[in-house]
């Protein structure tokens, strides 16, 4: 049996020798702060949603969703893709800028691309 740690960003039981999550991907090693959600473009701390069991962090500036990646895999699945949506808010969402921009990780502070 090995020894475990709590991933410091998904809260899940890892193996402790492993440095990067295997749920949310993120970094583990110690001695790195973590970030409280904020949204790259706005600067404002995103608001944790939950629908259908599932948490969601959300600008409520520009409408973003943060996903880690196992909730993006989740909301990427066929079963969730395909099935039939009651959602009846209202989608905001800016356009875009005709120029590519790479954003921090609302996690890790890293640029993503």
């Amino acid at each position: 049996m090995y020894k475990t740690k709590k991933c410091t960003y998904c809260g899940k039981d890892i193996n402790e020798q492993l440095l990067i999550c295997p749920f949310c991907g993120c970094e583990t090693s110690h001695g790195k702060t973590i970030l409280s959600p904020t949204c790259p473009r706005c600067k404002i701390p995103l608001e944790l949603v939950v629908e259908d069991g599932e948490e969601y962090d959300v600008c409520p500036q520009c409408g973003g969703i943060w996903l880690d990646k196992d909730e993006f895999r989740r909301a990427t699945r066929e079963s969730t893709v395909y099935r039939k949506s009651t959602f009846q808010g209202k989608f905001v969402r800016s356009l875009l800028p005709d120029t590519v921009t790479y954003i921090p990780c609302v996690r890790c502070g890293k640029i993503m691309n």
